[in-house]
């Protein structure tokens, strides 16, 4: 067989082919996009830049958006507008906190990270996103959205106080959604065991969490025993062991929702008195 000394033009090739190769070009684009944002004014610093494929030709654009899902969401501020291309149902917002401290950069003196801070930077992108990555260069900043132990004086709007009905993971880490997906996080529950952890304890990274937001049933300090089916949002760490990889799919989702609604019957019938 003789070697072909001639390429074709691209425009020449069948269109069948053309789309083929538009969609494997589409298929290799990483499953997040990440944003940067400083504490301080609650300010954008850096996103992804938009995929190459949308602007190479129009047929490339319109293949490219159909294969994928991608949706284009502006964000930012009128000073410092942006815009992200990503889909929600199956992509992860990847975000960077820079959190700003005030005082010799210890955790106790930082600027606190709020979600209406988060919203007024990712505007419909945060509405939007069902599975959210969060990364600092301290996990415990993160408590500022998670956990109602923050709340010090006044409302500072954890998961609880601020409602987003499409979310259904927040993980945290110091590692990018990439680097976790080639296979650069393994975690395990409670005492490390290599058959269920897979790796040997020097490589298993407990530096990584996740948790469902999910409805419950008001509790102590904000329980109201006049209403005593008052529901909250709260954030629920997932038990996760073996190797990480994100998005979280939702049959392993569903599996531990079936597990959480056992345990949370056990905890409502303690917390009864």
């Amino acid at each position: 067989m003789s070697t072909p000394t001639t390429f074709h033009d691209f425009l020449d090739l069948p269109i069948e082919l053309r789309y083929e190769i538009w969609e494997h070009a589409t298929d290799t684009y990483p499953l997040s996009v990440t944003a940067e944002i400083s504490t301080e004014e609650n300010r954008l610093t850096h996103v992804s830049p938009p995929p190459a494929i949308l602007s190479a030709s129009s047929e490339s654009r319109r293949v490219a958006l159909k294969r994928s899902g991608w949706r284009k969401y502006c964000i930012g501020s009128p000073s410092n507008p942006a815009s992200i291309y990503f889909n929600p149902h199956n992509m992860v917002l990847d975000l960077y906190l820079h959190v700003e401290t005030t005082k010799e950069g210890l955790y106790e003196n930082r600027r606190r990270i709020t979600w209406t801070g988060l919203d007024a930077v990712l505007h419909d992108a945060l509405r939007a996103t069902q599975h959210l990555h969060l990364r600092s260069r301290d996990l415990r900043y993160h408590s500022d959205l998670l956990d109602w132990g923050a709340i010090e004086g006044i409302c500072l709007d954890p998961i609880f106080c601020f409602e987003l009905p499409n979310l259904k993971i927040i993980s945290e880490s110091y590692k990018t959604v990439e680097e976790i997906n080639d296979g650069g996080c393994n975690r395990c529950e409670g005492y490390h065991s290599e058959k269920s952890c897979g790796i040997p304890r020097i490589s298993c990274s407990r530096c990584f969490n996740a948790y469902r937001p999910t409805m419950l049933r008001s509790f102590w300090p904000f329980y109201n025993p006049q209403k005593p089916e008052e529901m909250e949002w709260h954030a629920r760490e997932m038990r996760i062991s073996g190797r990480i990889r994100l998005p979280i799919d939702d049959k392993q989702i569903a599996e531990w929702d079936d597990e959480d609604q056992k345990l949370r019957k056990i905890e409502e019938a303690e917390f009864q008195w």
